[in-house]
């Protein structure tokens, strides 16, 4: 047992003589530090500081023993250089050139943008692992965003589009085969000769905004060739017969001049009425 020994005022355990307690079966294993019988320059070490009684020393000594032989890894400290960083990368499994890391991307992946995922992945010290599963979360995240663009884009379209054709009600048909015409007039002309394929490739060919816009191009058509030549489009060569017979064809039963609710009401009016103004100018000789 320890003794209470008073020093300056103070009271201190004395620590218990080296074999104490081994004939009694007394433990001062606790009351006597397991380093006082080591040399002075060891007793200090920092290092055995976490190390409480002499089984923790020699169980981070087994430890040690089996560590040894082992690939190890000192990481860098704070004024570390990139040449010493890079050593560490290469030794935990980066490859040697950016080009190495194999990314499961698929065959319509921007090869620019993997070019340059995979020299950044690199220059951060990325290893190969890493890289597959930085990739696929940002190629997962990029494809739920554009679909759910694709979706709005589709869904604002789409009520555009309704609003148009019920805003038009019977006038729709006609006001679609205004703007049809305008886009083949308009591919007539020099350096428009692609025009369909083109609304086609940017998904315009439905959009509601272009389908207003060549609706107005085809009435100003339209009214300029019925100005210039008295002639509606498409009828510009007919004979004085032709136009006689075109205009009997306006008065058949089912024809829309006779319907004021046909959706292309409107349209027959106007062409019938540049038949008559043919007619007209074909009798004075002006045709």
């Amino acid at each position: 047992m320890s003794e209470q020994v008073i020093e300056g005022g103070e009271s201190k355990a004395q620590e218990a003589p080296q074999g104490a307690g081994i004939l009694t079966g007394g433990d001062y294993s606790k009351a006597t530090d397991w380093r006082s019988g080591l040399p002075e320059d060891l007793k200090g070490d920092p290092g055995l500081g976490t190390i409480e009684s002499i089984e923790g020393l020699a169980k981070s000594y087994v430890n040690l023993q089996k560590m040894i032989g082992h690939d190890k890894v000192i990481v860098p400290g704070e004024h570390a250089t990139d040449e010493d960083w890079n050593k560490i990368f290469s030794k935990l499994g980066r490859p040697e050139e950016a080009d190495k890391y194999e990314l499961q991307a698929p065959e319509t992946a921007d090869k620019d943008f993997v070019k340059g995922f995979k020299q950044a992945a690199h220059k951060a010290g990325l290893l190969p692992k890493q890289v597959n599963e930085l990739y696929t979360w940002y190629s997962d995240l990029t494809s739920t965003q554009m679909k759910s663009i694709s979706e709005k884009i589709d869904g604002e379209r789409k009520q555009q589009f309704d609003s148009l054709k019920n805003g038009l009600g019977q006038r729709y048909d006609q006001f679609i085969s205004t703007a049809q015409t305008a886009v083949q007039e308009v591919e007539k002309k020099q350096g428009f000769e692609s025009l369909r394929k083109w609304m086609d490739s940017n998904d315009l060919s439905g959009d509601p905004m272009m389908i207003k816009l060549m609706n107005f191009v085809g009435q100003k058509y339209m009214e300029d060739t019925i100005r210039s030549s008295g002639r509606a489009p498409g009828y510009e060569h007919l004979s004085t017969e032709e136009i006689e017979g075109k205009i009997k064809d306006f008065y058949k039963p089912g024809s829309p001049v006779l319907d004021k609710r046909h959706p292309k009401h409107e349209q027959a009016k106007q062409e019938l009425a540049s038949l008559f103004n043919m007619k007209n100018s074909a009798q004075r000789g002006t045709l």
